[in-house]
């Protein structure tokens, strides 16, 4: 499990989680989102990310890395 903070400049700003994770591959479960130090449920359908967002995951290091990439953009 690990803890990736979604940056201003990041390209998931502004988008629905289900938007962005139709579109990848990855094996990877989103167990909460924190936001402003309260955590929200992870409804994939609804939950628009914002800047400074904390995304909690769990998975393997590899898509853990992949998933890190996606959000700077790489």
């Amino acid at each position: 499990m690990t803890e990736i903070r979604i940056s201003e400049k990041s390209k998931l700003v502004g988008k629905k989680l289900g938007e962005f994770w139709a579109k990848e591959t990855l094996n990877l479960t989103i167990a909460a989102i924190n936001r402003n130090h309260a955590f929200l449920p992870t409804s994939l359908e609804t939950e628009t990310i914002a800047a400074n967002d904390i995304l909690i995951v769990i998975g393997p290091p590899a898509s853990i890395q992949k998933l890190t990439r996606l959000i700077e953009g790489g």
